[in-house]
């Protein structure tokens, strides 16, 4: 174990030396982006630009992580790195606070310099911290989580468990530049990063690099570097003196954000853990695949929710509560002529993506998965809307009170109906959370929020026509 350690130390060195280097070559970039071609897109744009590349360079990713690591081995690294949310909670939930302490601080004109800087330090020394942490991460998983799965390499599962360590901490750094209204890099960062896997991947395959450790370093090196970047971008350097109260305060602010994120993610994240212990490395290749073929209808939906959020918002601040159902009944008509146009093309053609996206290794995937992630997509789009609506104007009680339900009723439902009914059991699990809880709570909510609204403009109207 020391040698292991002694190893993993010294070309976790090496790799921290060139993510340095890749970080100072993307500096140039960003000043492109920020002086040029800001110029010409809007952050917004930007943002579903790169959301669009993020999804197709992701597509592209899976073929090349088969060919590179094998369909076992993939099956795997779906797995751990189904795990990224869950690592993101490490950051003890410091972007979403920091974010507000800075807007808080600037509309009060206040210098935040002091807390940019210990943003960074917390960001940066719970980092290293623990880094150590990831090589016991990578045992638990290796031997739990991937217990009954061949192929399964302690080397390559650590370098992963870094990377994911470090990804949570870059959110830190991306929402101090969106509390600093420098919304242009955070927005475009996850297209970066997809871009620069791909040419990682595509790199190692062309010098015949065919192996899991590389594939690792393939998929971990471009978050590395983005963690770097990131840091460098919001100006502090790290420094060994902390403010320890200021960041308790922070800390403290954090605890709300975590525990509802926490919730959210038993209720999304928490299919590919299931499936690690029911499902075979084949099943669950087949269930990543269809998972991101429909998610670029998800992708798509959730470029149309952006750009409504704002005109909604205004629309909910001037009191035109009419003009606010007619924009969610014609966003749900948009979100089902898109989800339905996009979905059955790949419904008919999707042994032959799923064919292409696999080197020919899954060749046919079962109808009721396919069927299932279209009712599910269906649920989402119907959910999503009036969810859009409601925070839109601030309506957070509502979230807050369903969400722990259906966290309660997700997990369980996924593990019953996955024993039952393998992969099609995990989505019709997360189908049914929905439907027991948000499909129905958030548009009654909306109905009701809004109606009320418009009974009193009515009868503010009745008593002004009375001269009252």
């Amino acid at each position: 174990m020391p040698v292991c350690v002694s190893i993993l130390s010294y070309f976790g060195i090496k790799f921290i030396v060139l993510t340095n280097r890749l970080a100072s070559i993307l500096t140039w970039v960003n000043r492109f982006l920020e002086r040029r071609a800001s110029t010409f897109l809007s952050p917004i744009v930007a943002g579903w630009i790169g959301r669009i590349v993020s999804a197709s360079c992701g597509l592209l990713n899976t073929r090349l992580l088969i060919d590179l690591m094998g369909i076992q081995n993939f099956g795997s690294i779906t797995i751990v790195l189904s795990l990224l949310p869950w690592f993101a909670f490490l950051n003890l939930g410091l972007p979403n606070s920091v974010q507000n302490a800075i807007s808080r601080m600037r509309v009060a004109s206040q210098d935040v310099t002091a807390l940019k800087q210990i943003s960074v330090n917390a960001a940066f020394f719970i980092a290293v911290a623990l880094t150590p942490a990831a090589l016991i991460f990578a045992f638990l998983i290796q031997h739990l989580l991937l217990k009954g799965h061949d192929a399964t390499q302690y080397a390559w599962i650590s370098v992963i468990c870094v990377a994911m360590i470090f990804n949570g901490f870059s959110q830190v750094f991306n929402h101090v530049l969106y509390g600093m209204h420098r919304s242009f890099w955070p927005v475009v960062a996850p297209a970066i990063q997809a871009a620069m896997t791909t040419l990682a991947l595509t790199l190692a395959i062309v010098l015949h690099a065919r192996n899991p450790i590389w594939g690792a370093v393939a998929v971990a090196l471009p978050i590395m570097t983005l963690f770097a970047f990131s840091a460098r971008l919001v100006g502090a350097r790290p420094r060994l003196s902390i403010d320890w109260m200021h960041l308790r305060g922070i800390l403290k602010e954090g605890r709300g954000f975590l525990v509802f994120g926490l919730a959210a993610q038993v209720t999304l994240a928490c299919d590919y853990i299931v499936m690690a212990f029911l499902l075979s490395n084949q099943n669950i290749v087949e269930y990543n695949l269809v998972s991101k073929i429909f998610g670029v209808i998800l992708t798509l939906h959730s470029v149309l929710m952006a750009t409504s959020w704002t005109p909604m918002s205004d629309r909910y601040h001037r009191g035109d509560f009419v003009a606010l159902r007619r924009d969610v009944k014609h966003l749900l008509l948009i979100g089902y002529s898109l989800a339905i146009g996009v979905a059955l093309p790949m419904i008919i053609f999707m042994s032959d993506v799923t064919s292409i996206l696999s080197g020919s290794r899954v060749l046919t995937v079962p109808f009721s998965l396919v069927a299932s992630w279209f009712g599910y997509i269906i649920v989402r789009v119907w959910s999503d809307t009036f969810a859009t609506a409601l925070l839109s104007f601030n309506e957070l009680s509502t979230m807050n009170g369903y969400i722990f339900w259906q966290a309660a009723i997700s997990l369980p439902a996924q593990w019953f109906l996955g024993v039952e009914f393998g992969s099609t059991g995990i989505v019709l699990g997360i189908i049914i959370s929905f439907i027991v809880t948000a499909a129905w709570v958030l548009p009654w909510k909306f109905a009701e929020l809004t109606r009320a609204r418009i009974d009193t403009q009515n009868i503010d109207q009745r008593f002004s026509d009375l001269g009252m």
